[in-house]
């Protein structure tokens, strides 16, 4: 299959969210992923685990109810009989703007309200197969429901075992003489190491590693292993 579109089990993203093929002015989908607008307007409907965001590059597999905002008609919607969750990757043009930049704020389990202008959606062109007019602001109803193929349930048995390493190392440093003047060495004192593993935990904790070929995977010193099957965490966890 051609680059930048999903496999065949993976569908493409409906119109509602696509981005626009001929944009008058520029380009949504050319828009910086570092750039964060004001103007998209995020409310949470319902929280996430709080820690776990995507990033560009990541695949996200979210439900949405995409509505007018001038008039709140539905004109796309993931949640109807028969339809599935869609599932893109973020960075790659493949829907609009304004739900890259959105989805960006969001963490993995949140349910959230995206408020977003036309000049992150379809602009003066309109589009939606004609179901969005020019200059329309649009408000998606998006819920996260995965990040590289993990879901919530599989992050919290993750985060159980990273809590569980941190607490091994802990341990270790105080039933250990050898280990503890090791890390008493390299940090000063039981609270910096504490510290040290704290912030190593959170890092994990924090982000979903981007599939091989996007950024390069790197070793991590004294840390848990990166997030990848629940089973395969747990034996990575308690090798660390």
């Amino acid at each position: 299959f051609r680059a930048g579109l999903p496999a065949p089990d993976r569908p493409r993203p409906p119109r509602a969210l696509r981005a626009p093929r001929v944009p008058r002015g520029p380009s949504p989908a050319a828009l910086p992923m570092a750039e964060t607008p004001s103007e998209i307007d995020h409310h949470v409907v319902r929280p996430g685990n709080g820690l776990t965001r995507p990033r560009k590059g990541n695949e996200v597999t979210v439900h949405y109810i995409g509505t007018l905002k001038a008039t709140g008609k539905t004109f796309d919607t993931s949640r109807t009989t028969g339809k599935k969750p869609v599932r893109f990757r973020i960075g790659e043009g493949q829907v609009i703007a304004g739900c890259e930049l959105g989805l960006l704020r969001m963490t993995l389990g949140e349910r959230a309200l995206l408020s977003i202008p036309a000049r992150l959606a379809y602009g003066d062109a309109g589009g939606g197969a004609g179901l969005v007019p020019p200059k329309a602001d649009l408000t998606f109803d998006v819920e996260l429901l995965e990040i590289e193929g993990r879901t919530p349930a599989a992050l919290a048995r993750y985060e159980a075992e990273v809590r569980k390493w941190a607490q091994g190392k802990l341990a270790q440093f105080d039933e250990d003489p050898k280990f503890r003047a090791k890390r008493e060495k390299e940090h000063g004192s039981r609270e910096a190491y504490a510290a040290f593993v704290e912030a190593k935990a959170g890092e994990k904790l924090g982000s979903i590693p981007v599939p091989a070929g996007s950024p390069k995977k790197g070793k991590v010193v004294d840390g848990p292993a990166p997030a990848k099957t629940a089973p395969a965490a747990a034996t990575a966890a308690a090798e660390a």
